[in-house]
């Protein structure tokens, strides 16, 4: 559908768990897998005008992440979550307005291939969270 019509923006959801070891094997090598695939999509693709990134949210505020607080996921993953309780922790919202501003970006081939973290997109394109925070 994209390749036809020669532009396109594909985003995935990944996050720094493919870097160093947080929860899992399976977790890590997933995240690993995720965001080389987005920058190998990005070679394949960029003759299309066809962007992909991997878009890295914060910690987001889920059922999971409150799972994690209460201790549900074991002591590393409370350990993960008071490391970046408070200011950190980012709405569903805020990875919205990142993918929002990514699908309006006209120069978004700058960006195929990369890793993307939306705290970083917030202060690029100048969007808050809700309650009109931004994120370190």
């Amino acid at each position: 559908m994209m390749v036809p019509r020669k532009q396109g923006l594909i985003i995935n959801i990944s996050s720094g768990g493919g870097l160093r070891y947080t929860f899992n094997v399976p977790y890590g090598i997933g995240k690993a897998a995720n965001d080389r695939m987005m920058a190998d999509m990005a070679v394949e693709l960029r003759k299309h005008n066809v962007a992909t990134v991997s878009l890295w949210p914060g910690l987001v505020s889920t059922e999971a992440i409150s799972d994690m607080k209460d201790g549900k996921f074991g002591e590393r993953a409370s350990k993960v979550f008071e490391t970046f309780e408070g200011e950190y922790i980012e709405t569903p919202e805020f990875s919205g307005k990142a993918v929002v501003a990514l699908g309006s970006d006209k120069n978004i081939m700058k960006k195929t291939g990369k890793i993307l973290l939306a705290a970083e997109l917030g202060r690029e394109y100048g969007f808050k969270d809700v309650g009109g925070k931004f994120h370190p």
